[in-house]
């Protein structure tokens, strides 16, 4: 089509302006009362809405107004993919569904308008229901004045003379402005700080697809609609899709803390209530999409499945039915009992026993053969790593170079606390663990004094022998020496080990402990 006419007045476009802005400003400078006679100039016909004829036309405009191509081709960026209308691309390279713009429309935030004399391409994306600067809704409607901005118009604002454009008061969420400028950010490069809501980091990070994937996850999620890719999108009403986003906005705040609420919104196809749970059964189409997307949406099922194995939550996944949730005995954050039984070499009824009194963690789970413990794995190393040390009072008396009568009193006594025991958790027999046992050792040598004479010094066996008559045992001993009361000194002879290199000097025994009983003589003097 060749161009007839030259406009009488014409304007360059500004930055991040939408085509449908900038059309209508050069309706309004040459004041033509439609943006559509600027439109059909040059065979822009955005009514039929083919955003690649549009694109192959818009240079034609560079005839009728004075401005350099270069600096039209920011206006519309979109382009369709050969052999698929359904998707476009955008300048950054990536691709979304069509669906997810809402283009040409005439919805905008006002004031954004009032103040910078344009519209802003932001609006063409049909997630944005608020503007990130104000908070606003974005509407067609003036909010003040009530006057409707039509497509095809001659004036930036629709509204009437003297329009008192007033901020409304009711703004949006806190979460849904946040979510505002994470898409505005996304599509037109903005960089407002996100730190406050608390949003997926693979979000504020990643492609704009991967949030608009997101989005319409969570809009089937509340809605109970099916969106694929954006497509039933189009089937809510303005109301709902805004209230919708909201809610949406929420969900992705302080993530994945609010994974408990986006659950609540699925229909359980769990007919039994059972606590080991399949996850197709349990979650229905939200585990379906997300195992379908799962290398862009690796983030969500990370949750999903932290969720169902979190403290707080009392089921499990099960194996069957779920490999892909299940891939790896790594991802199990809970284990059967008989497998947990099996790790640690004992049988249910010992690992119960240890369950019962806290040395690991887990939860009783329903299932179709009754309640059964599943054991939290990382619990379950921990004691599997604990029980590498333990040790027997025997073989610890053998270490500490005592007798295990002396093992008992330091037991009693606190000094050297027990893992298990018949006094502290019913255990059969006690077990010590040998790494404690060690720093107790070396806290013992870090007190010692240094001496340059083992003259009038008493080794820890000399002195509960020496005054085992008025009660003084290995117990109170060491902890006479634990609170300070007595000096410890390490006077190590060939041979010793143990609590045998240790010596406390007798003099200041006496002074803490009175002077030894005389030892009761026969009257033949032996």
């Amino acid at each position: 089509m060749a161009v007839s006419k030259k406009l009488l007045f014409g304007t360059g476009p500004v930055a991040n302006e939408s085509l449908v802005s900038y059309l209508i400003r050069l309706a309004e400078l040459n004041l033509y009362t439609r943006m559509s006679w600027i439109g059909s100039l040059v065979g822009l016909g955005l009514a039929d809405g083919s955003v690649n004829k549009v694109r192959a036309n818009l240079g034609k405009l560079t005839e009728v107004v004075d401005v350099q191509e270069e600096q039209l081709t920011p206006l519309f960026h979109y382009s369709s993919r050969y052999g698929n209308h359904s998707h476009v691309s955008l300048p950054t390279g990536e691709i979304i569904s069509r669906d997810h713009l809402s283009w040409p429309a005439s919805r905008m935030c006002f004031y954004c308008a009032a103040e910078s004399g344009y519209i802003s391409r932001l609006w063409d994306l049909k997630c944005v229901t608020h503007c990130p600067i104000h908070g606003t809704c974005i509407t067609e409607v003036c909010p003040s004045c009530g006057e409707r901005a039509t497509l095809d118009r001659g004036s930036l604002l629709p509204c009437i003379p003297g329009c008192p454009l007033k901020l409304e008061e009711q703004k949006c969420g806190v979460e849904t402005f946040g979510l505002m400028r994470l898409l505005s950010n996304k599509f037109m490069g903005t960089n407002y700080s996100l730190l406050r809501y608390g949003f997926p980091k693979e979000l504020v990070n990643g492609d704009i697809s991967i949030v608009l994937q997101s989005l319409s996850l969570l809009l089937e999620v509340v809605t109970c609609t099916s969106i694929d890719e954006g497509k039933g999108i189009k089937e809510l009403q303005r109301d709902d899709f805004a209230q919708a986003i909201d809610e949406v906005s929420v969900l992705l705040s302080k993530w994945p803390k609010r994974m408990p609420h986006i659950l609540k919104f699925l229909p359980s196809e769990n007919e039994n209530q059972s606590s080991a749970i399949s996850p197709r059964q349990e979650f229905g189409f939200l585990y379906r999409r997300v195992r379908e997307n799962q290398q862009s949406l690796q983030f969500f099922f990370d949750a999903l499945v932290q969720h169902v194995n979190g403290p707080d939550n009392n089921k499990v996944i099960t194996k069957r039915g779920s490999p892909s949730m299940l891939e790896g005995d790594e991802r199990r954050l809970y284990v059967p009992a008989r497998s947990a039984g099996a790790f640690l070499g004992m049988g249910r009824a010992k690992l119960r026993h240890l369950y019962n009194w806290g040395h690991i963690q887990g939860k009783y789970v329903q299932t179709g053969y009754g309640k059964t413990l599943w054991v939290n794995r990382e619990s379950l190393e921990q004691y599997a790593e604990l029980q590498r040390h333990l040790v027997r009072p025997r073989e610890l008396a053998l270490s500490l170079n005592v007798s295990r009568q002396t093992v008992r009193s330091l037991r009693k006594a606190n000094v050297l606390p027990c893992v298990h025991g018949s006094e502290k958790d019913g255990w059969h027999v006690c077990c010590y663990d040998k790494r404690i046992v060690s720093e107790w050792l070396e806290t013992l040598k870090q007190k010692c004094v240094k001496t340059h004479t083992g003259s009038g010094l008493l080794s820890l066996k000399e002195a509960v022998f020496k005054f085992n008559k008025q009660g003084l045992s290995y117990g109170k001993l060491l902890t006479a020496i634990d609170e300070g009361v007595l000096t410890i000194y390490l006077r190590k002879k060939r041979g010793e080990f143990g609590l045998s290199v240790f010596r406390v000097r007798e003099t200041q025994l006496v002074k803490w402990y009175g002077p030894p009983e005389p030892e009761m003589h026969n009257h033949d003097g032996s």
